[in-house]
């Protein structure tokens, strides 16, 4: 299965607003998407992040972002919720790591990401995916992944 990433439009983020998840996550907050927009005309995310849609054939199947501190990428991610418990997660996962690095031409040695403790199945998703933690904060897990 080939997720396909595109640059993310205005109409996507509509749709991804009214994704609705049983849990800990309840819904994808794009609100920042929205206010970039309106003050800057621009679709930027979360500390300054890359958006892009994942599709699979027509269907709109995720959100990718990526964005760098202290020059590592960090990403953050979320699966449509009708996929969620399918088996797709860590495919996923592993297909828009490769995007990011061949789309940024990421060269280090790790890349990051953080979790909310409580959502186990995407904490067994990243540990499945190479994702190791290396330091709790609050409710927050922090992830890393080498690449070498």
């Amino acid at each position: 299965m080939k997720f396909e990433f595109k640059i993310l439009e205005y109409g996507d983020l509509i749709e991804i607003e009214a994704w609705r998840y049983e849990g800990v996550v309840e819904f994808i907050d794009v609100d920042i998407y929205f206010e970039n927009y309106k003050k800057k005309n621009v679709l930027k995310g979360p500390k300054g992040s890359h958006g892009y849609a994942v599709y699979l054939g027509e269907k709109l199947v995720g959100i990718f972002e990526y964005y760098t501190v202290d020059k590592v990428m960090e990403i953050a991610l979320a699966l449509n919720p009708e996929l969620v418990g399918k088996g797709l997660g860590k495919e996923f996962l592993l297909q828009g790591i490769e995007f990011g690095i061949n789309q940024f031409k990421y060269e280090k040695e790790f890349i990051k990401l953080e979790v909310d403790e409580d959502n186990t199945s995407a904490i067994k998703t990243y540990l499945g995916a190479g994702f190791s933690e290396y330091k709790r904060k609050h409710k927050n897990i922090y992830m890393k992944k080498y690449l070498k």
